[in-house]
């Protein structure tokens, strides 16, 4: 039975964020504002910024199922855009900010996503980085990717895990995920053109009765309450988190790597990050383990970092 279910969307679709008014509009142009989907068939639906519910060409609705074979828990989620503020929520994919007319720094704040809970035990808060004044283009692209929260499942075994949130959380296959950074990108899907990140935060270790505390985002996570399975290291500025010690050698963590947190067994799955957290040792029983590592976060000049409040990645764009 499903414990709990986070909105996923593995659909094949971008959003884009426009911010130029075309001089006529045309079949299919964006809107001043609007954030447009499409699943690479040429269908779209367009959002604007009142929010208001596209009609029935939409590529996800509220209830239907995503590609993954996840189900949708609730409205899909949209970026929402004012005349001087984008803000951007997890859809699952890359979406895309267009520098406006004589803007060169942009006000921006970055969070991550929290690595998920078991019974009794929390994953670790991703982290939230601020950003007063990120150097930019007038008209670049910029690619923003909101980390997401993993998915947890009573189901789940080694042969299919719980899944790792969107953006490099590392999966667990019994314990909980990791959860996924957020972060922009100045190239799509090129992990070196990154030039802020925040973390997420590790997964909690399965119960045997009592696992390990998932790390939050930059910082290890904790041993097995049953000992004998150590927490997940965090991701640092300059490598992955290594994995949580354990009895036997082959339910040791594995590290996290750029981009992504260490897979775990019994343990933790490490937060995604600029290099990702590693996930928590396993008992030898294979019953539980340690808590995944936090991934570590990427910060401009003149930024701030600290524990996110909220449990779900976001990032917003001020001008």
């Amino acid at each position: 039975m499903r414990r709990s279910v986070v909105p996923a969307v593995a659909s094949a679709f971008a959003a884009a964020i426009t911010l130029s008014s075309p001089t006529m509009a045309q079949a299919g142009d964006p809107v001043p504002g609007a954030v447009v989907f499409n699943n690479g068939n040429g269908n779209m639906s367009i959002f604007g910024n009142d929010n208001n519910t596209a009609g029935r060409d939409n590529l996800v609705g509220s209830g239907q199922t995503a590609g993954s074979g996840h189900t949708i828990g609730g409205p899909l989620p949209v970026s929402n855009c004012t005349d001087t503020t984008c803000d951007f929520g997890y859809l699952g994919v890359v979406q895309t900010f267009i520098v406006p007319s004589g803007v060169t720094a942009l006000n921006v704040t970055t969070i991550g996503a929290a690595g998920g809970s078991v019974p009794g035990m929390t994953g670790g808060r991703a982290a939230e980085v601020h950003t007063p004044a990120l150097r930019v283009t007038p008209g670049q692209t910029l690619y923003v990717y909101v980390g997401g929260n993993p998915i947890i499942d009573d189901g789940c075994t080694p042969g299919a895990p719980c899944v790792g949130g969107f953006n490099g959380g590392g999966d667990s296959g019994i314990a909980s995920g990791g959860g996924g950074a957020s972060d922009i990108r100045t190239a799509p899907g090129a992990l070196g053109s990154r030039i802020v990140v925040a973390g997420g935060g590790g997964g909690a270790g399965f119960p045997c009765p009592i696992g390990g505390a998932g790390g939050d985002a930059g910082m290890p996570g904790t041993a097995s309450g049953c000992g004998q399975a150590g927490g997940g290291g965090a991701g640092t500025q300059t490598a992955g988190g290594a994995g949580g010690t354990a009895v036997t050698p082959s339910y040791e963590g594995q590290p996290g790597v750029l981009g992504t947190g260490g897979q775990g067994q019994g343990g933790g799955g490490g937060g995604g990050g600029l290099y990702g957290g590693g996930s928590g040792g396993t008992l030898p029983d294979g019953s539980g383990g340690g808590g995944g590592g936090g991934g570590s976060s990427l910060l401009p000049p003149g930024s701030t970092v600290r524990p996110a409040t909220a449990p779900a990645g976001s990032i917003r764009i001020s001008w």
